[in-house]
């Protein structure tokens, strides 16, 4: 059995008795008695629930995340890689996406506690969302929410070819991602060279609720992105096969989905 009745740590505050052993603890953040335990293994994409280190052109980006950016960028070039999956740290009740820029796509599938993710309904047609609830489920993901990541990759060359995700979400509802190697691009913000007009990838990258003024004006989120955030930004989760994008907020342990048509995205249409 890994799990054992002694703790085997060299930290001299940690020589209680407990139930765990040294491989779990190899693979933990914390000592039980809540000391930092300095492991590769145990993980989080997320900064105060979000991927708040991979903002894009933030001007309050510290210059820690931006070495700690520009190292990943680094770490997939030099080993060409294009996708990590991974799991850790509960993100709501899909996979989390996060653009690498240069290339590569970071996917955390941590759904634990999907059973508390909360449904904005923004009046954009749809029925009124809402979280089915934990259940009976020990990891809190509720009696419903489900997410299943297909990868398809060339045999001959390695390449990823397909990364998508499928399942069922807090409310109950099904849904099915599009490539996300290859999504939908729209037109880059502010950019105003019109005879050069570059496209991004915007699934796994943030979006301010700014970009999506012209709807939220009419809507009842506004309270949401009005609350007391400093960023107040929004990140675009997945774009599903019917056209429509998943976005959602963190903060703590609190995760908020908003499900949006693709018009709302289209930063173009918004300056007219």
């Amino acid at each position: 059995s890994i799990t054992n009745t002694s703790t085997n740590n060299d930290n001299e505050n940690d020589n209680e008795t407990t139930n765990y052993g040294p491989l779990l603890q190899y693979g933990m953040g914390w000592t039980p008695n809540s000391h930092k335990n300095p492991t590769v293994v145990y993980n989080s994409w997320l900064t105060n629930g979000m991927p708040r280190r991979f903002y894009p052109n933030s001007e309050k980006k510290k210059s820690s995340s931006m070495e700690y950016t520009n190292l990943i960028q680094k770490f997939f070039r030099q080993t060409n890689l294009q996708l990590i999956v991974s799991g850790h740290q509960p993100n709501g009740d899909a996979p989390v996406p996060i653009r690498v820029e240069g290339g590569g796509l970071i996917l955390g599938c941590d759904t634990s506690y999907s059973g508390d993710t909360y449904w904005v309904n923004c009046n954009n047609g749809d029925d009124k969302r809402k979280n089915l609830g934990r259940g009976s489920s020990i990891s809190g993901r509720g009696d419903v929410a489900t997410s299943e990541v297909l990868i398809r990759q060339c045999t001959r060359t390695g390449t990823i070819l397909d990364v998508s995700c499928h399942g069922v979400l807090s409310d109950g509802s099904s849904y099915e991602s599009v490539n996300l190697m290859e999504q939908s691009k729209v037109p880059k913000i502010n950019d105003d060279d019109d005879e050069n007009q570059k496209e991004d990838l915007i699934v796994g990258t943030a979006i301010h609720p700014n970009d999506l003024s012209l709807h939220l004006n009419e809507s009842s989120c506004k309270n949401i992105v009005d609350e007391d955030d400093k960023d107040k930004l929004w990140w675009i989760k997945s774009e599903f096969k019917d056209g429509s994008y998943l976005l959602s907020k963190g903060k703590g342990y609190d995760v908020w989905n908003m499900i949006v048509p693709p018009e709302w995205l289209n930063h173009e249409a918004d300056k007219k």
